[in-house]
């Protein structure tokens, strides 16, 4: 039985399509977009739009945007109820975030 709802769960879930601020599908998540700063290791922040502070930041692709790409991202910062922080060596990079709080 436990097999069973766990195969439902899996091929009933997703994220959703890449958006700023919507909340994910089926998850308790939001997405987030930004650029990186335009000076390498500057810190430059993301706005989230949950209303609470996130303890997860993951870097997602958009498979529609030929452009998408993962960059180096360090968190400058603790995240706070409005905002996440973050230093990269990668200028000017288009980014999302799926923030999860």
């Amino acid at each position: 039985m436990l097999t069973r709802v766990f195969e439902y769960f899996v091929e009933n879930n997703e994220l959703g399509p890449v958006a700023h601020q919507p909340k994910l599908t089926n998850f308790k998540g939001y997405y987030a977009q930004s650029t990186t700063s335009s000076t390498a290791d500057d810190e430059f922040s993301v706005q989230h739009g949950i209303g609470r502070t996130p303890y997860l930041a993951l870097q997602v692709l958009d498979l529609s945007d030929t452009t998408s790409k993962i960059v180096r991202l360090q968190v400058s910062r603790a995240a706070d109820n409005q905002r996440v922080y973050f230093k990269s060596l990668d200028t000017a990079a288009a980014i999302t975030l799926w923030l999860e709080g």
